[in-house]
């Protein structure tokens, strides 16, 4: 009922300028082609995939029956691409079904610059109670998150607001905790957030946090959000100032928390958090 470090990269992401993507390329091969199978995922790459250092974009396609919150199952179809030219730039989106590995390339235009924020040692952390959760976390000059997936049955399978647009399309591998939510098309880049009660009564609550046996979290920001997940499981858990109310968290950064004697990497910015259940190991971030 816990959540435990099950591997750690073989070697650290350095700046991408200073040794050509080599790096970062290697790490992204043991998380999609080694790791990610472990996990119950299908995984490809391109039929030749680049030498690491040649300059060139590498891509992968991965993909895996998830269980919703209202026990039905969807297939998670994620394209992800990196590219450690010029800007060492890197995209993804929802893999379209029937279409098949290595046929049609990402056509959008790579979205963002990689940062500080995946420059360290990659930890891939999972929890005993299902075979689909897990937390990729970095240990660097900034610790940061690199990936995450709720508990089995925690995600919701069509947002309430963006129906054409469900959580369950979005891709869950983000950059720096950045960017698991976005149209099937576009590689658009909306934070993850924590969501709570109405701000219109919390601020006559006590202005303390409090530890809740549950995380409701949205992905997006004001209209453009949409529900993501609702765990259950006493591994996943959320601390919320009830006087921040609405007021969100990007999941983007692992701390440490010792709450009545367990820890927690807690994942959050502000003091909303989602909280996961180490047990008596510190784990260290």
């Amino acid at each position: 009922m816990t959540w435990s470090k099950q591997y750690t990269a073989t070697v650290g992401i350095s700046d991408v300028d200073t040794d050509g993507g080599v790096s970062m390329q290697t790490v992204l091969d043991e998380l999609f082609m080694t790791w990610l199978p472990s996990r119950g995922w299908t995984t490809h790459q391109q039929a030749t995939p680049p030498t690491p250092g040649s300059g060139t974009a590498v891509y992968y396609w991965f993909e895996k029956q998830v269980q919703c919150i209202d026990n039905s199952y969807y297939n998670h179809r994620i394209e992800f691409a990196f590219d450690p030219a010029a800007t060492e730039n890197f995209a993804y989106g929802t893999w379209e079904d029937g279409v098949a590995p290595d046929t049609i390339l990402p056509v959008a235009a790579f979205t963002d610059t990689l940062n500080t924020g995946v420059e360290g040692v990659w930890e891939f952390w999972t929890s005993d109670q299902d075979n689909d959760s897990f937390a990729i976390l970095n240990k660097g000059v900034n610790n940061s998150v690199i990936g995450f997936m709720p508990p089995a049955g925690s995600i919701w399978p069509s947002g309430t607001w963006f129906q054409n647009y469900p959580t369950k399309n979005g891709p869950v591998f983000p950059c720096a905790g950045f960017n698991w939510w976005s149209a099937a098309s576009t590689y658009g880049a909306v934070s993850p957030y924590l969501n709570f009660v109405n701000s219109s009564y919390n601020a006559n609550f006590d202005p303390g946090s409090v530890k809740l046996n549950f995380a409701a979290v949205k992905a997006g920001l004001s209209s453009s959000s949409t529900p993501a997940f609702l765990t259950t499981t006493n591994d996943v858990n959320s601390i919320v100032n009830l006087r921040e109310g609405t007021s969100g968290s990007a999941v983007n950064v692992p701390n440490t928390m010792l709450i009545d004697g367990d820890y927690y990497i807690a994942l959050g910015q502000t003091s909303n958090k989602i909280l996961l259940n180490t047990g008596t190991v510190d784990p260290q971030f």
